[in-house]
């Protein structure tokens, strides 16, 4: 192997160890992106970026990243789409 396939493969080694942390980790954040909040709110992401068209959608852009708090959104969708 050389040099570049060197660093990419320790690069992977470091990195496989984030997709492998069990999924109560990533529930129990509080910022999560659009593949964890359409897994969570059981939605597309299509739908979702249907949603954040609105402007009163909660979501947080840090740069390009678009981050959304899961309870600001679940109180939204109730309270929008809730027929309590």
């Amino acid at each position: 192997m050389n040099k570049i396939e060197n660093r990419n493969a320790e690069a992977r080694a470091k990195t496989n160890h984030i997709d492998q942390r069990p999924l109560v980790c990533y529930l129990e954040q509080e910022l999560i992106d659009i593949k964890m909040l359409a897994f969570v709110t059981s939605m597309s992401e299509r739908t979702i970026f249907n949603l954040i068209k609105d402007p009163g959608f909660p979501r947080l852009k840090i740069g390009r990243r678009l981050l959304f708090n899961k309870k600001a959104v679940m109180g939204y969708l109730v309270k929008k789409y809730g027929n309590w």
